[in-house]
């Protein structure tokens, strides 16, 4: 019990005495991350600095707004990553990732983790991880797109992962899959709203910030109807528009059978909260996205388009009746 009353005193000295709060000028890049309920929102800058060979994380600032967690452990991971090489930043926040997983199976390490060892009982709360790594999960996003910033033109994910140094593990597997959500996001496939088509759906998620309108063209085929063409235009966030790309690029030539395939996996996937194995020869690139299923309010983000896709085959089917 004693050690619990410490880690709240810890909690409540960061929400109350948040380090590096307020946004500082120069930075080299921003983004603003809100949770789905719009309780917990965050505004994070990072400014990158050069020493030697690696990127340094000169300065990370921020307003955060919502509750205690989510201030007190933005706060930490600034204390914590402040100074560091990008290398050695995400090192930790893989381990602190780690440990929100670990439904408290897994001993903090302290040495690594500092003040954030407090927060490892909201590994234990589903419903509270999304606000713990709100603020986390923003650095990332603000440091891989300082990174694509830098220099003359966007660099390949093989050269930014170069300069974060990543080789192997679970550092270069999710920074991986962060880049493939960037690269569809920044160039998405197929996008445009094409004719001739078969339907038109139009679907957006109830709080209005993500939406997208498909169209669907089938082709007959021996094997059954094949998806000659998938467009659509898609608004609202990086993980909604990156995740309709995907889908399109996995369809399109397929039966509506294999596709059909490919959608239940894939929203197999996103219900599983992380706990079965992904089938990549099936879902190809939409792995990238098997973190999300970890939160259940972004899910609505990353589905909006499979579900539409599955609206307008099924219009598209009763309109060839």
């Amino acid at each position: 019990m004693e050690l619990e009353a410490m880690y709240r005193e810890i909690i409540l000295d960061h929400y109350r005495h948040p380090h590096h709060a307020g946004l500082r000028e120069p930075f080299d890049a921003q983004v603003c991350n809100i949770n789905g309920d719009g309780y917990d929102e965050v505004t994070l800058r990072v400014t990158l600095t050069d020493a030697g060979t690696e990127p340094v994380l000169a300065d990370v600032s921020y307003e955060a707004i919502g509750c205690s967690i989510h201030q007190a452990s933005t706060s930490i991971m600034t204390d914590l990553i402040i100074g560091k090489t990008v290398k050695e930043a995400m090192a930790v926040s893989v381990s602190f990732l780690d440990l929100m997983r670990s439904r408290g199976s897994i001993e903090p390490d302290e040495d690594t983790l500092g003040d954030a060892v407090a927060l490892a009982g909201v590994s234990k709360y589903p419903a509270r991880l999304r606000c713990a790594l709100l603020g986390w999960m923003a650095w990332k996003d603000a440091t891989q797109l300082a990174l694509s910033l830098r220099g003359d033109a966007a660099p390949t994910a093989s050269r930014v992962a170069a300069a974060l140094g990543f080789v192997s593990g679970p550092e270069a597997e999710l920074f991986n899959h962060h880049q493939v959500i960037l690269d569809h996001y920044r160039e998405p496939l197929h996008v445009g709203l094409r004719d001739p088509f078969d339907a038109q759906v139009h679907h957006a998620n109830r709080d209005g910030n993500d939406e997208v309108t498909m169209r669907v063209t089938l082709n007959d085929a021996d094997g059954g109807p094949v998806l000659a063409d998938v467009s659509y235009q898609a608004l609202g966030c990086a993980i909604n528009r990156a995740s309709v790309s995907v889908m399109a690029d996995m369809v399109i030539g397929k039966t509506v059978g294999e596709a059909t395939a490919i959608s239940t996996a894939f929203l197999n996937l996103m219900q599983s909260r992380g706990n079965i194995r992904c089938d990549v020869d099936m879902l190809g690139d939409a792995v990238a996205f098997a973190d999300v299923s970890m939160y259940p309010s972004r899910i609505k983000c990353v589905t909006l388009g499979w579900m539409a896709w599955k609206d307008v085959m099924t219009l598209a089917f009763g309109q060839l009746d």
